[in-house]
């Protein structure tokens, strides 16, 4: 795998689909719940995007915010960048819409949707607060709303995406589909690693 700098990604004209996932309890039982294995080398627990530099677009706790892409290189944390195969300004434009739109929404609209986590725990995808979005469930609106400006059959596959997917579900769809995305690498930091 392609080891990357975050901090050096132009995801302008560019955007970037981002996965994460931390050596920490709570993403162990998320990746264990969402397809039975955790700390394997595609295990996933969290989806953002990259469409601005330094920055990711993310739905947390905290609700749907911008966080500094550093905020994110930490012990313990990989973060798997993928981009589309196929993109366009107008694309990029469209994603950056989407991202801006929901920045300018007021709090409660960009809060974190609870009990979609509680629902893809027990194998409820479906079980979730209206209004309200998971990581996931945002980096999907994002996408779909990019993809009518992609190739006919880029926007298919992306439409077709489950709008409660999990981050595993989304990563494994890129993974398999490298006609519409493409995986640039990734970043690690092993949790024994020494700050210099």
């Amino acid at each position: 795998m392609q080891s990357l700098d975050p901090t050096t990604l132009n995801p302008v004209n560019n955007p970037r689909l981002v996965f994460t996932s931390q050596s920490e309890l709570v993403s162990d039982v998320i990746e264990l719940c969402e397809d039975g294995s955790f700390n394997q080398d595609f295990d996933v627990s969290h989806m953002m995007t990259l469409t601005m530099p330094g920055l990711f677009n993310c739905q947390d706790p905290g609700g749907f915010r911008q966080i500094p892409v550093k905020d994110y290189m930490v012990k313990g944390t990989k973060i798997f960048f993928f981009s589309f195969v196929n993109i366009n300004p107008q694309a990029y434009q469209a994603m950056c819409q989407a991202v801006d739109s929901k920045l300018a929404r007021p709090w409660w609209q960009k809060s974190y949707d609870w009990l979609q986590i509680v629902g893809q725990a027990v194998g409820l995808k479906w079980l979730h607060f209206p209004g309200t979005d998971d990581c996931s469930e945002e980096g999907v609106r994002e996408m779909k709303a990019m993809g009518p400006y992609l190739p006919n059959s880029d926007n298919a596959l992306i439409q077709s995406i489950n709008n409660q997917s999990n981050p595993q579900d989304v990563l494994n769809l890129c993974l398999k589909n490298t006609d519409t995305f493409s995986f640039d690498g990734l970043w690690s930091c092993r949790r024994d690693a020494i700050d210099i």
